[in-house]
């Protein structure tokens, strides 16, 4: 998949963006219910099970995948692990400020956010779904 094929596609990275897909709609806002979750170029989509169940229960279509980011040309919602000791929270939020991303942070998160927190992550995607339509 590339920036091309991305479409209305959501996208979370392990760093917690969430990248969204150009969707425009006359009618009342509808979360989008495709959602790619990407890890990086270092490790594979299995971390993100418990995030992927909640999703799935929640009746989204998630696919767990590592691509290239689509931060520069789509909205991004960024989760700032608090107390991350692998990536300073500093620099995540500066990721995030540079992204130009809707920033969100948990405090006392570990950098694998999404396999200790899924509950917080879900959340932030599924709110992210809901506002890339308004």
């Amino acid at each position: 998949m590339n920036h091309k094929t991305l479409g209305p596609y959501l996208i979370a990275l392990a760093t917690a963006f969430v990248v969204f897909g150009g969707v425009t709609s006359q009618a009342a806002p509808v979360p989008l219910k495709n959602i790619v979750l990407v890890h990086g170029v270092w490790a594979d989509g299995s971390g993100w099970k418990g995030v992927y169940d909640i999703l799935v229960k929640d009746g989204y279509n998630v696919k767990a995948v590592i691509t290239k980011p689509a931060w520069r040309s789509k909205p991004s919602w960024m989760l700032v692990a608090g107390s991350d000791r692998t990536i300073s929270p500093d620099l995540e939020r500066w990721y995030a400020s540079r992204a130009g991303s809707h920033m969100v942070e948990v405090p006392g998160a570990s950098h694998c956010v999404y396999v200790s927190r899924p509950k917080e992550v879900a959340a932030l995607i599924e709110e992210a779904s809901r506002d890339a339509q308004k």
